[in-house]
């Protein structure tokens, strides 16, 4: 433990919520060793956004964009066969576009009234963070621009209220948990700086091999990236 946990996938806030509890009880149980030097208690979850007051327009903006993201993703990873340069994957869902469900994710496209009680449902089973799916499909910038505002300005500062006392009696109640997680991670001894090895760049490595090649003097531009040690040529010979 010591991450925050990510649901790169879509489920409904009762689903979640089991989720939720099974990760926080971990946290607070004798099971919990961080694999870092902090513990990162949070819980995000990935839905759709697509905010406008007319629901059937947010529906048009966002719903092709958001199957298609799905689509995507089963086609790399469960059923599809990829030919790299050649595959054509949007023009493959859109005759499949009508076939595909949609799931709990597409709650987060509708209006400010519906988009709010899509995320306070995640919010009330202790759904930490929400990450937004948008730029997917031929979504337009101008449009995602616009939920996006319409987010911020209609649905964010309600999910707002009370957040600070819930993230600070949150801090109070974990503490004691995570002060125990770190208690029991193993340490290791501080390694001397003489035990530390050298790591040579890759050209360093090059040169020792005599394969270096500087492809970089003659590119131009604003930055120099230098390809040999400016002080080199200044180091006095030792003896």
């Amino acid at each position: 433990m010591g991450w925050g946990a990510l649901v790169f996938g879509f489920a409904a806030p009762e689903q979640a919520g089991k989720w939720v509890e099974e990760y926080y009880d971990i946290i607070r149980s004798d099971r919990c060793v961080p694999v870092g030097h902090s513990v990162n208690a949070n819980f995000a979850i990935v839905t759709a956004l697509s905010v406008n007051h007319d629901a059937e327009e947010a529906i048009k903006r966002g719903e092709e964009g958001f199957k298609f993201f799905g689509y995507s993703l089963g086609h790399f990873a469960s059923f599809g066969s990829h030919v790299p340069g050649d595959s054509k994957v949007w023009e493959n869902f859109l005759p499949a576009a009508s076939a595909i469900e949609n799931n709990h994710g597409a709650g987060g496209i509708g209006t400010p009234e519906q988009v709010y009680a899509h995320c306070k449902a995640y919010a009330d089973v202790g759904v930490d963070q929400i990450i937004f799916v948008q730029q997917t499909g031929n979504s337009s910038h101008e449009h995602i621009c616009e939920s996006l505002s319409l987010f911020a300005k209609e649905v964010m500062p309600r999910l707002k209220e009370g957040e600070e006392a819930r993230l600070e009696k949150k801090a109070r109640d974990l503490a004691p948990a995570i002060e125990a997680a770190l208690a029991r991670k193993p340490r290791m001894k501080e390694i001397a700086l003489k035990d530390v090895p050298v790591v040579k760049s890759y050209g360093a490595r090059s040169k020792d091999a005599g394969t270096f090649v500087n492809v970089r003097s003659d590119r131009g531009g604003g930055l120099a990236v230098v390809a040999e040690d400016p002080l080199a040529k200044q180091a006095k010979p030792k003896g």
